[in-house]
């Protein structure tokens, strides 16, 4: 578990790096320097200034505080699941089965539907396994993660199966356009040739 902690470490180190220089970069780009805090209008509404009004300063502590509060309660969450635990590792499994099915299935439209209602059923009934694995987590886990907000669920069975959605609709996405561009080709060759007929028609 620490040498995983301390590759996340890194990875973290490099992402903040990555953030502390966008932010550096929107900074310079609209050039701010100061604002005074958010305040309300006669009407009501919550007013937040000019951009000259900024605080650069407290918007990128904020922003770093953020990402950093961010991190630390993704490596609590992941360290307090015991990824040892067969069920576990099962679910895991699960999720590779379905990403590689997802993927190399990309061909066969009607497989892909059948993956694609699978996924979207499994995150609709989410709440309803939440509930009936916290009433009966003892016969297969050895601490019970599903709390009432259902935290441990949505992270480890609903976000990763709808990441796999979406690449599926990705690959959805680009079989279309490509097929597009395919039927768009073969018309200007075919008009190319109609074209060619008619001029040669017309000598």
């Amino acid at each position: 578990m620490n040498f995983s902690l301390s590759a996340f470490d890194g990875f973290f180190a490099e992402l903040s790096a990555a953030s502390d220089e966008a932010i550096a970069m929107m900074l310079s780009t609209f050039n701010l320097t100061h604002a005074d805090e958010p305040k309300k209008r006669d009407g009501g509404e919550l007013y937040f200034g000019k951009l000259d009004e900024f605080n650069s300063t407290e918007f990128a502590s904020s922003a770093r505080g953020q990402l950093n509060a961010s991190w630390y309660a993704f490596r609590g969450f992941f360290a307090a699941i015991d990824w040892t635990e067969p069920w576990i590792i099962g679910l895991c499994s699960f999720h590779v089965v379905i990403l590689l099915l997802a993927v190399l299935t990309k061909k066969h439209n009607t497989f892909q539907i059948a993956v694609f209602c699978l996924i979207t059923s499994s995150v609709y009934v989410a709440e309803q396994m939440n509930t009936i694995m916290a009433k009966n987590w003892k016969s297969f886990a050895r601490q019970n993660y599903f709390d009432k907000r259902g935290v441990f669920i949505s992270a480890t069975w609903s976000t990763p199966l709808l990441l796999i959605a979406m690449v599926m609709l990705a690959q959805s996405l680009y079989s279309a356009s490509s097929l597009l561009v395919q039927v768009k080709r073969k018309q200007l060759i075919h008009n190319a040739r109609e074209a060619s007929k008619e001029s040669k028609k017309a000598k």
